[in-house]
């Protein structure tokens, strides 16, 4: 009888175990948790917002109609259409604690996984995400842009210090009647963009991000920083063939006082992300 009371015990207290934390999950408020992720969010100067959030089992959170924005200036600047975020359950049995999440954003493809503990690592990858889901970007440009951008990231964090390593392509770049500050920019159509950027902290180094297009060649390096109010610093070089002067004459005329070479324009670019202007 004993045993037969010691078996039940202990089942009672593995199902309520489990029972606990699932029925606890369950029933967290969708402003309980856009509150929670808004805290982990806060020291990288961004805020999330999203229509609709819910919970599923096991421990997964799904968000519909997200847009991540600017803390301090609201200005959106991803937005995605559903977002699912889950804890795999199988990595606990090991001690470890593993996140993935997936997400679409109009065409675009977006899948994370995330190591919590005990190390911090991770990964991100995005397949043809619309730069028009993207709106920070062209409000930097005060144009109409164009294209799909593929990203593959991979980060590590030790003792605070976040590092890592990213690939950007950008497919069918487009942009039209854009300025940047009170430049007007030439009209570009850039059939493949590619470039390495590493990450450093709250950092983004570009080392080269090349544009070539049919008669003119761009090439961006620098440094951009995750907080869309913190400064950036970065250097553009337009190298248009004649065929491109030509065509946008009354431009290149204007951007005279930024020209280095011949057919070589330099553009230094600070201010901020969410808010960039060009240096004399």
């Amino acid at each position: 009888m004993n045993c037969r009371k010691s078996v039940i015990t202990a089942l009672s207290i593995l199902t309520a175990s489990v029972l606990i934390p699932i029925l606890a999950w369950s029933m967290l408020s969708a402003r309980s948790i856009e509150d929670l992720l808004n805290r982990k969010l806060l020291t990288s100067g961004i805020i999330m917002h999203a229509e609709r959030f819910e919970t599923a089992f096991p421990f997964r959170i799904v968000a519909n109609q997200v847009i991540f924005s600017d803390l301090e200036t609201k200005q959106p600047l991803i937005k995605i259409d559903r977002l699912s975020t889950r804890l795999r359950l199988m990595p606990l049995f090991a001690g470890r604690f593993n996140c993935i999440a997936e997400g679409r954003s109009g065409s675009g493809i977006l899948s994370a996984e995330a190591n919590i503990y005990p190390e911090k690592r991770g990964n991100l990858m995005i397949r043809d995400l619309s730069l028009e889901m993207i709106p920070f970007v062209s409000q930097a440009f005060n144009g109409k842009i164009k294209g799909l951008a593929n990203l593959d990231l991979q980060y590590r964090q030790t003792r605070n210090l976040t590092s890592g390593e990213a690939r950007l392509k950008i497919d069918s770049l487009m942009l039209q009647g854009a300025r940047l500050a009170t430049v007007s920019l030439p009209d570009i159509t850039i059939p493949e963009t590619r470039g390495v950027l590493k990450l450093e902290g709250n950092s983004l180094v570009v080392n080269s991000l090349a544009m070539q297009g049919d008669d003119i060649y761009l090439r961006t390096s620098g440094t951009i920083q995750i907080n869309g109010s913190l400064p950036i610093s970065l250097i553009t070089e337009i190298m248009p063939k004649a065929e491109s002067i030509e065509r946008n004459k009354a431009v290149f005329l204007m951007m005279t006082r930024y020209q280095v070479a011949p057919a070589v324009f330099r553009l230094r670019i600070r201010g901020t992300l969410a808010n960039p202007s060009l240096a004399e």
